[in-house]
């Protein structure tokens, strides 16, 4: 397999960012669309043990979303914005924000950019691999970011190794490692509509201060 290294340079920064502008338009280019994402977090920066693992799913219909983070949903629809926390048992409902990504991971990434200290990008046939390293002393979450992407620039997969390290008790002693989260997308799938992307799934119909039966035993809060 052929390798060819694009940047590899703090100043080929800008090269990396229209990698991320192109996977951005990828995605804003779709008018609907199914995401199934895979999180596993593991204990250590390179160990196989599994601290966290749990399915996801991102959905875009015209300009209306929902995402489904463990036990989280966050959906936007039309001016209104929920997030439903099934621990906490409650429901958020706000004013939409102008702009909400679908790929939130893009945005997050592009406003980080300029505070990692080294940066490369690897093009093989697959695909591309972009890698981001933190400084030694940094207020990033992470240490370093490996994202994959595929040729079309759609994402594949996300490595995050994390900043804070975790204390644990190896052969009688305390230990801190420093876990990393494996993020990893399906390809993208058609969309057929159906009671996410429906107000009327969590709010009774025409009346926003009421939950829907399905949500009946969750605490209303809202923020219109």
């Amino acid at each position: 397999m052929c390798l060819i290294t694009l940047s590899g340079a703090q100043n080929d920064a800008l090269e990396i960012r229209d990698l991320f502008l192109k996977s951005q338009k990828f995605y804003e280019s779709k008018d609907a669309y199914l995401l199934d994402i895979e999180y596993t977090l593991y204990k250590s920066e390179a160990g196989d043990d599994q601290l966290e693992h749990y399915l996801s799913e991102t959905i875009k219909n015209g300009q209306d979303f929902y995402t489904k983070i463990h036990n989280t949903e966050f959906v936007e629809l039309g001016n209104k914005s929920l997030k439903i926390n099934h621990d906490e048992r409650a429901v958020l409902i706000d004013k939409r924000e102008s702009k909400v990504a679908s790929i939130g991971v893009i945005d997050n990434i592009l406003a980080v950019l300029p505070k990692f200290k080294s940066y490369k990008v690897t093009k093989n046939n697959d695909g591309f691999k972009c890698e981001f390293t933190a400084h030694d002393i940094t207020q990033l979450p992470f240490t370093k970011v490996i994202i994959y992407f595929n040729k079309d620039y759609s994402l594949k997969t996300q490595i995050l190794h994390l900043t804070n390290a975790l204390p644990y008790v190896e052969n009688d002693k305390n230990v801190y490692r420093s876990p990393r989260l494996e993020i990893k997308l399906s390809a993208v799938k058609q969309y057929i509509t159906d009671e996410k992307l429906k107000l009327t799934t969590y709010l009774k119909a025409n009346d926003l201060a009421r939950l829907s039966g399905k949500f009946s035993k969750y605490q209303l809060i809202s923020n219109l």
